[in-house]
């Protein structure tokens, strides 16, 4: 089966996010991931996240994460596509009693942990399900 990429989003710092058109289409085993109506890719940029993986395939630079957009309450330490202010990362999901924390898995130690607050246009805009290397 094969689902749209609908842009770039980074494991690193934020980066501009555009919905409204599919720059092309990859192409998924149905061995990977069960066909789902919704999903979506996203091209990954930056090292933020590479140590992170879903099923041994790593959320690094070049790679594409597969998105549900109908999971927008994950679970603590899921892997999510957010958008803060109008831009578009992929972070571990955190929510502790003092809020919401994106946080990085990288093998530099540079990365500094997003603390989101109520004064931030924020979003979860679905799960990270699988991720297909490039």
């Amino acid at each position: 089966f094969t689902i749209p990429i609908l842009g770039a989003a980074t494991a690193g710092s934020a980066v501009n996010f555009a919905e409204e058109y599919a720059e092309g289409y990859l192409k998924v085993s149905k061995k990977l991931l069960k066909p789902k109506k919704g999903l979506f890719a996203i091209r990954i940029h930056g090292n933020s996240m590479n140590k992170a993986s879903k099923k041994g395939a790593l959320l690094t630079s070049g790679n594409f994460a597969v998105i549900d957009p109908d999971n927008t309450n994950p679970d603590n330490n899921t892997y999510v596509l957010s958008v803060i202010d109008g831009l578009a990362n992929i972070k571990k999901f955190q929510r502790d009693t003092h809020g919401i924390r994106l946080v990085s898995e990288s093998t530099e130690d540079t990365h500094k942990p997003i603390h989101i607050s109520s004064s931030d246009n924020y979003m979860v805009n679905g799960e990270v399900v699988a991720v297909i290397e490039k």
